[in-house]
């Protein structure tokens, strides 16, 4: 009996020290969250594109002619390269919506996945308005891709509003969230949002989560009435949408300048460094690059994961 009483008492005495241990280790973590420094295993790869005045990719730039700022922080950078064999994995999202569907049809029969995507690279392509639609899985068939982007379909069916940020946050998190390679989600829309369940950071967070490159292509039909301020307002939200992710917005009008706009998107692809670096902070921290070079400007994604 005396036995039994000595071992439990032992074993009540062995797990007070685990929870109390447990407690310091939680108190701890609390007060020094922000100080632990990740493992020195840990390691970033970031997207950047440098262009010069005129836009054209920068394509000698070397360690030297960057600095990198974590938090605010100086970060070594470790490794910086430039591989233009990568693959490249791409999203096409057609706003169908009232507001926009008469912009988007001018694409209709247009030649626009050859542009952008050659033999090696995948992509997939959906609609959207108040609901969205998958037009053409993941894939690396082209001429798939390019079907889908053809095929016509009745806009009505995917309701009357535009999810615009429900669109751009799923891509992400469904059809792009694999991290190797190029990625980049191609928007044909004016950019305007009444129906979301996301929210615009919502969308643009995981955006960035899953390292993909927005690339806004505002289309204006050139017969349209609507008025400058609703226009104006899409072409800041396309502005942000690529800015904070790595990518670029364009205008068009034409489908000749909707095909030149995916020329020069596949040219920043093919010409975006990789950085590579030790993160010093565990949580989400704001992240710049500059150059010592004047009158480049470099695009990197606002935040890192």
């Amino acid at each position: 009996m005396r036995l039994r009483v000595k071992s439990g008492w032992m074993v009540m005495i062995i797990c007070a020290q685990l929870l109390a241990g447990t407690l310091l280790l939680e108190c701890n973590g609390r007060s020094s969250s922000r100080r632990v420094a990740p493992s020195q295993d840990a390691v970033v790869t970031l997207p950047v594109l440098a262009l010069d005045g005129d836009g054209s990719p920068v394509t000698d730039l070397t360690q030297n002619d960057l600095k990198l700022y974590e938090g605010g922080k100086e970060r070594p950078i470790e490794l910086l390269a430039r591989d233009p064999a990568l693959p490249v994995r791409a999203g096409f999202l057609l706003d169908m919506s009232r507001s926009d569907s008469n912009s988007v049809k001018l694409l209709e029969g247009a030649n626009i996945a050859a542009p952008l995507l050659r033999t090696g690279d995948s992509g997939f392509v959906a609609a959207f308005a108040e609901r969205g639609a998958l037009m053409c899985p993941l894939s690396s068939d082209l001429g798939r891709i390019q079907e889908a982007i053809n095929c016509g379909f009745d806009p009505q069916s995917l309701g009357v509003g535009t999810a615009l940020y429900d669109a751009i946050f799923y891509a992400c998190s469904e059809k792009l969230s694999l991290r190797s390679g190029h990625q980049a989600l191609i928007v044909f829309s004016d950019m305007g949002d009444n129906a979301s369940l996301h929210t615009p950071e919502a969308a643009l967070a995981e955006a960035q989560r899953t390292r993909n490159a927005i690339y806004p292509i505002v289309l204006r039909d050139i017969f349209s009435s609507r008025d400058d301020h609703f226009s104006s307002a899409g072409e800041r939200a396309a502005h942000t949408l690529a800015s904070e992710t790595g990518g670029v917005c364009f205008r068009a009008s034409t489908v000749v300048a909707a095909q030149g706009a995916l020329r020069l998107i596949r040219i920043y692809l093919d010409n975006t460094y990789m950085i590579k670096y030790a993160p010093a902070l565990l949580r989400v921290a704001s992240i710049k690059v500059r150059c010592s070079r004047k009158g480049i400007r470099v695009v990197v994604p606002s935040r890192r994961f």
